[in-house]
């Protein structure tokens, strides 16, 4: 619970508001006035003192929806679902009446063309009722509406599960967002006639619907399809012992649960189980009422339950659309099996642990497999080639005479190859061997079991789904990766990183892939940067420092690759540290996002461009960061002092003392506590020393005065710029 609470540390605005020291609602994921691109919010928080049961319920209630929800409170968690409205949204809550605070948030979708397009598809000669018990609605009009709710529920976790991993807060948008005219689920009318679709099998399905839906006006390139057949129909049985799923699944007509290319495709055989509202979905989720299993498709996970029939299905479309984005298989998370414990990702306490899938199988029956294949373990053996030459600026190579190249010259030349070779001397060997405790630590990221691995984030976290368009067209003319078949080589002009492995070989054929691929490399191969060419492991030896003033000018590419060498420096401070450091990188990123980048452009005139066009998004991210990095020169600051007149160096103390010079007045009470026990876990300065790979103190002293000094001067006229021209002034 300490690493949760301790998340905004640095950049702790989402207390700004409260006027009360003693305040106990403390948000874990959230910053006050944070900007998202989709309209269901997940609040995390706790309750940091006082009297705190487990009956009383915290309060929530917006400005823009005048309707209030009551969340539970267990253990001092607490999780609040809310639906945003375009703009600014003042969310108040409030705990037992004595404890109060409010969190601005602005929701305000991404300009792009590409999008998640929710499908409900109709037969020929079906009325589209989906099949569902008699007290239930089962009309179109429902079955849209329960579609929708679940996409904005999907779109939802998938942000805040690559928040997690820390790679921002990206997710895709859905139709309704980028064209508001269009409905928030679309109805498709199939020409297929409901018969025949009920003989075909699920990937038929799957080939069938895809080419009716790109030749049909809704077809399109900047679409995928998240469809759902109206006509899935569990035929019943008289048999009284437990079916398994491959049981279940034949005596249901029109099922799919497939994903890939541009279309992720459903049955829907379960969706009477979906809530269509936020105030349905605990309640949806913790519905312990057993299914008909005579009557009704039982997709639970082998719960037997209504709540477990509506988690597996929706991780179920969760992991499809993930294969839609290029994901392949994993053996734990979302593309594995985890999706089966979604509901973890909204529930506290004991409601939590009492709603999730046993890992045992049911009766003795193998564990349920609708959409994941098995996986075999290998070991890699490869060669890593000597770091390539960069070119120098009289070279004459370019992409256009690559081909008339040799591999010899290309390789000795240019820094935008790497040729593909036969393993031969062993230069780095990799397994696919991981600790249990490591693993462990991955499935309970975010305290719910629930992750995107490594691998699948940093996919996701480049996609164009989640990305802003704007200067793609500039990129994709300087940017180039080709594989030539004929010297077997890849010819890349922004280096390479292997991030996944996948084999092609005895894989399993499915619709939108030539092969389903399996993934054979586990999730910790991909937080190691094996990179060729331009990118390379962090070394304090290669220490970018802050740029200089020049005219008054800051550059703002160098200033962002000093910001990023600090953060690596952060690593070697310790795991407790690792919030600072996302709340550092999430800054990063905004400014990364929010400023047009180039090697000329100055950081304070793109802020001041910026607050003069209205707008402070990149300028306030600049304000935060710039406190961090005032955190951190007073920490080296006091470093270098203890060296130099060689004092007993005590981390304890000297982030203490960093905290009260820097960011300890903008903390409220329960922060700063929080932060007074972090120093008391803080590593040693030897274990520092030994984290940057230093064998001695002289060589951390030399760099790290220069960089510190450079660091000063860079920090202060940020600081001026903000004095001189009245911005923030009470923040």
């Amino acid at each position: 619970m300490l690493s949760i609470a301790i998340s905004s540390v640095m950049d702790n605005r989402m207390n700004e508001p409260n006027q009360n020291e003693q305040n106990s609602i403390f948000i874990t994921n959230l910053q006050h006035g944070e900007t998202v691109n989709y309209s269901l919010v997940i609040i995390k928080g706790i309750i940091t003192y006082g009297a705190c049961n487990n009956y009383e319920k915290i309060r929530c209630k917006s400005n823009r929806n005048k309707t209030e929800s009551f969340w539970e409170v267990y253990n001092r968690e607490f999780k609040v679902l809310i639906e945003l409205e375009k703009g600014d949204n003042v969310i108040d809550l409030e705990f037992t009446g004595l404890h109060k605070t409010n969190l601005l948030l602005r929701y305000e979708p991404r300009k792009t063309n590409l999008r998640v397009t929710p499908v409900y598809i109709i037969c020929q000669g079906h009325d589209g009722c989906f099949q569902c018990p008699p007290e239930i609605n089962n009309s179109i009009e429902s079955a849209c509406a329960r579609i929708a709710f679940g996409s904005k529920i999907i779109q939802s976790v998938t942000a805040e599960k690559l928040h997690e991993s820390g790679v921002g807060r990206k997710t895709f948008q859905l139709e309704h967002e980028v064209d508001t005219k269009s409905p928030e689920c679309l109805v498709f009318r199939s020409a297929l006639n409901v018969n025949k679709a009920r003989k075909m099998k699920q990937d038929e399905l799957w080939t069938h619907f895809g080419r009716e839906l790109m030749l049909s006006e809704l077809g399109s390139n900047e679409r995928k399809f998240l469809g759902f057949i109206s006509c899935t129909r569990f035929k019943g049985t008289d048999i009284d012992k437990p079916l398994t799923h491959d049981e279940i699944v034949s005596y249901t007509e029109a099922y799919a649960a497939l994903g890939g290319g541009g279309l992720a495709l459903f049955g829907t055989a379960c969706l009477y189980t979906w809530p269509s509202s936020v105030s349905d979905i605990v309640p949806k989720l913790l519905d312990p009422n057993p299914v008909n299993t005579k009557r009704f498709m039982d997709d639970s996970g082998y719960r037997g339950t209504i709540g477990g029939c509506f988690a597996t299905t929706l991780g179920s479309v969760f992991h499809e659309l993930g294969h839609t984005f290029d994901l392949g298989h994993t053996k734990d998370g979302i593309m594995g099996r985890g999706f089966d414990n979604i509901d973890r990702v909204f529930l506290v306490g004991e409601k939590r642990s009492a709603a999730t899938k046993d890992n045992n199988n049911f009766n003795g029956k193998p564990v349920q497999h609708s959409t994941v294949s098995l996986q075999r373990n290998i070991n890699v053996t490869m060669n890593v080639a000597e770091p390539l030459r960069v070119l120098g600026p009289r070279s004459k190579t370019t992409l256009g005479n690559f081909v008339s190249m040799s591999k010899s010259d290309i390789v000795r030349r240019s820094p935008n190859v790497t040729p593909i070779t036969r393993p031969s001397s062993v230069y780095s060997t990799i397994t696919n061997r991981m600790a249990d405790s490591k693993r462990n630590a991955n499935r309970n990221n975010g305290n719910d079991t629930v992750y995107w691995p490594r691998n699948c984030a940093v996919l996701l976290s480049y996609h164009r789904w989640f990305n802003n368009e704007f200067g793609r067209e500039r990129q994709a003319i300087t940017r180039y990766l080709k594989f030539d078949k004929n010297k077997m080589m890849i010819l890349s002009t922004a280096g390479l990183r292997i991030v996944e492995v996948r084999d092609e070989s005895n894989a399993d054929k499915s619709p939108g892939y030539k092969e389903v691929i399996n993934l054979l490399l586990s999730n910790w191969q991909y937080l190691i940067h094996l990179v060729i060419e331009m990118e390379s492991r962090f070394s304090f030896e290669d220490l970018n420092y802050f740029p200089p003033l020049e005219n008054g000018h800051i550059n703002i590419i160098k200033f962002l690759k000093a910001s990023s060498d600090l953060l690596s420096i952060v690593d070697c401070f310790g795991k407790l540290l690792k919030p600072v450091k996302q709340d550092m990188q999430g800054n990063i990123e905004k400014i990364k996002n929010n400023f047009v980048l180039d090697e000329r452009s100055c950081l304070l005139d793109l802020m001041l461009k910026e607050t003069n066009a209205g707008g402070n998004i990149g300028a306030e991210a600049t304000l935060w960061l710039n406190r961090a990095l005032l955190f951190f020169e007073l920490t080296f600051k006091e470093i270098l002092e203890h060296l130099k007149e060689k004092r007993e160096i005590n981390m304890k103390i000297i982030f203490n003392t960093a905290y009260q010079g820097s960011v300890k007045k903008y903390h409220n009470w329960a922060v700063q506590k929080l932060f007074m026990v972090i120093c008391q876990l803080s590593p040693t300065f030897p274990q520092i020393i030994s984290s940057l790979g230093l064998e001695n103190r002289d060589c951390f002293e030399e760099k790290m005065t220069l960089f510190n000094d450079s660091l000063h001067v860079v920090r202060c006229a940020i600081d001026n710029f903000f004095i001189d021209n009245s911005l923030f002034c009470d923040a």
